[in-house]
C-alpha cells in the first residue's frame, strides 16, 4: 500500500471496535467508574434534555444510548467530527441489546459537508447535545445518555486489555511491512487497527475483500464478537486497571449511582443477547460518498428492533431525506453476536451483493 493511500485512508476511522467498548459501556466502564469516585467518568457538557428522553411509562423497561467515536481534524480545519455513530438500545425487560450503526457519512442537509459526522463539530446546535438532538429529529429515536470515546485511543484501548485473540479470516497485507496471517492469533493494537480498517488492494481482484466496505463490514464484525467476548470476560481487576487509559479518551453524562444500577442487569447479559445492524440504505452516486438512507427498510427496522414497547413510526413519519434507492444489499444486515463467535460473520435477508455502499458506510 502506498504512502499517499495510506495517508488518504488515515481520517477514515470507522473502527467499530472502538464502539462496543463504549457500546458496553454497562460492562467495561461502568464497573469501572462504579469502583471509583463520582466525579471520573462525568460528560462534559451535562445531560442530555428532558425532552428527547425515552418516555416516562417505559424508562424503567428500556434505556437508550448514543455512542461515539470522536475523531479531532483541526489539523485540516474540520475541528472535532463523530466519524463513528452508534445507536444503543438496551431492552432491560427483556435483557437484550440492539446496536445501530450509522454511517458517518449519512447524508444530512444542515452541515457544511452534508455529512452526519459533521453535526458535532457545528458552531450552533453541534456537541453530544446537537448530535442527540439530530438523531431525534431524524429517525424519532429517543436518547436518554451518551458516551464518546476519542478515536485516536483505539490502539492503547486494545493493548491497555492485552491484545485481542480472533480467527483473522484472511491474510492480509497492509503494506510497510505489516503483515496479517489468517489463523487464530493475539492481535496488538496496532494490528487490531489493520484488521477493522483494511479493505483490500485498492484496483485489484481480492476474493476476499471482494465486495470492498460490505466485506470489511463482515470482518469487522468478527472482531468486534472477538473483542466483546473478551470484554466480558475480564476481572474487576483488569476493570480496574483500564481505568488510567479510559480517563484518558472517555467520557459518559452516567452517574456513579446510574452506572452501578446497570450493572447487576448486564451481568446476566449473553453474546446472543446483541445484535447489530447497520442502517438501511447505499452509497449515492455517481461519487458514493454520501449515504443515502432506505425509508421503507429504516423504518421498518427501527420498528421492529429499536422501538420494543413504544408505538411504530411510519416512513413519511422520518425526517431523514432518501437521496438514493437503487440496491436492498443493505436493506437486511445484522449480526447476533453469538451466532458471529460461532463462525457466522453477519447475516444478511437480501441475496444481492452489490458493493454500492459509500465509502465510509462500514
Amino acid at each position: 500500500m502506498s504512502k499517499d493511500r495510506k495517508k488518504s485512508s488515515t481520517k477514515k476511522k470507522v473502527i467499530i471496535a472502538v464502539s462496543i467498548i463504549a457500546a458496553v459501556i454497562l460492562i467495561l466502564a461502568v464497573t469501572a467508574a462504579a469502583l471509583l469516585n463520582s466525579r471520573i467518568f462525568q460528560g462534559q457538557q451535562g445531560s442530555l434534555s428532558s425532552e428527547i428522553n425515552t418516555s416516562q411509562d417505559i424508562k424503567e423497561d428500556v434505556v437508550n444510548f448514543l455512542v461515539c467515536g470522536i475523531d479531532d481534524e483541526e489539523g485540516r480545519g474540520l475541528g472535532e467530527r463523530t466519524d463513528l455513530i452508534m445507536y444503543v438500545t438496551y431492552d432491560v425487560k427483556a435483557g437484550k441489546v440492539s446496536i445501530l450503526q450509522i454511517p458517518r457519512d449519512t447524508y444530512v442537509e444542515n452541515t457544511s459537508t452534508q455529512k452526519i459526522n459533521a453535526v458535532f463539530g457545528r458552531k450552533e446546535n453541534g456537541g453530544i447535545q446537537g448530535l442527540a438532538g439530530e438523531l431525534n429529529t431524524l429517525f424519532a429515536l429517543p436518547v436518554d445518555h451518551y458516551a464518546t470515546i476519542k478515536m485516536d485511543g483505539f490502539k492503547d484501548l486494545v493493548d491497555a486489555m492485552g491484545g485481542i485473540e480472533m480467527n483473522v479470516p484472511f491474510n492480509i497485507d497492509w503494506g510497510d511491512g505489516l503483515k496479517l496471517n489468517k489463523g487464530l492469533q493475539r492481535l496488538d493494537g496496532t494490528h487490531a487497527e489493520i484488521i477493522v480498517r483494511h479493505r483490500g488492494a485498492e484496483g485489484s481482484s481480492d476474493g476476499d475483500y471482494a465486495l470492498g466496505d460490505i466485506s470489511r463490514l463482515q470482518v469487522q464484525r468478527l472482531f468486534m464478537a472477538a473483542l466483546l467476548e473478551q470484554v466480558m470476560n475480564l476481572s474487576k481487576t483488569d476493570l480496574l486497571g483500564m481505568v488510567p487509559t479510559l480517563l484518558n479518551y472517555f467520557s459518559t453524562d452516567l452517574t456513579p449511582v446510574e452506572m452501578m444500577g446497570f450493572m447487576g442487569k448486564v451481568n446476566d447479559l449473553s453474546m446472543g443477547d446483541m445484535t447489530m445492524y447497520l442502517l438501511p440504505g447505499e452509497g449515492i452516486p455517481p461519487h458514493y460518498s454520501h449515504y443515502s438512507v432506505h425509508l421503507d427498510a429504516t423504518a421498518a427496522l427501527l420498528n421492529k428492533a429499536f422501538r420494543p414497547y413504544s408505538d411504530a413510526v411510519p416512513a413519511e413519519d422520518l425526517k431523514c431525506i432518501e437521496k438514493s434507492n437503487t440496491s436492498s444489499a443493505l436493506d437486511n444486515n445484522q449480526g447476533n453476536l453469538g451466532e458471529i463467535v460461532g463462525g457466522d460473520s453477519g447475516k444478511s435477508e437480501s441475496s444481492s451483493s452489490s458493493s454500492q455502499s459509500s465509502g465510509e458506510a462500514a
